[in-house]
């Protein structure tokens, strides 16, 4: 694909802008993208920055990022005295204690980012064979439980076997 600024070049750099709601991509070349002011190349983006930015986001009710908490007190590390002000501003946490002091800010969050708030982690693909094991019937159970509440008594058969299976491996 060529750029579509200059037309010449292939295009080695995809931008896209969302303003008002409107979608527009561009597809540039690397002169052409150092030329425009949107991006700048020289800047190496650091995850301060990046987090900085996420915090900035809205993620559901507007109060959310206040320096506050539900109580109306001022959230602040009881260890380092950080607030949750002068955490967005910086980007990072002034100590471990930070995570607790803010988790109902983070919690939002992390979810957004990653799915979940909790940290389950990954097993490697060679090893820990038990462990996946393990994982899987969590898994298969809480799917069992869904599709009895949703009354699918075929799947909930079919999940069931499957269950019975596993276990059957892990017993060995």
């Amino acid at each position: 694909m060529l750029c579509e600024r200059c037309g010449k070049n292939i295009a080695t750099v995809h931008v896209t802008h969302i303003n008002n709601g409107e979608k527009v991509e561009m597809y540039l070349c690397n002169q052409c993208a150092k030329e425009t002011e949107e991006i700048n190349f020289d800047s190496p983006i650091s995850f301060q920055n990046f987090l900085t930015g996420l915090l900035g986001m809205p993620f559901g009710s507007a109060g959310q990022f206040k320096n506050y908490n539900s109580r109306n007190k001022i959230l602040q590390c009881p260890t380092c005295k950080m607030t949750y002000d002068e955490f967005r501003n910086l980007g990072r946490f002034g100590c471990a204690d930070c995570y607790f002091a803010f988790r109902e800010q983070l919690n939002p969050i992390f979810k957004k980012i990653h799915g979940d708030d909790i940290h389950t982690g990954k097993l490697p693909n060679k090893a820990a064979g038990e462990l996946k094991i393990k994982k899987e019937l969590q898994n298969l159970k809480k799917e069992l439980q869904k599709a009895i509440k949703m009354e699918e008594f075929e799947r909930a058969a079919y999940i069931r076997d499957k269950i019975r299976a596993l276990e059957g491996r892990q017993d060995k």
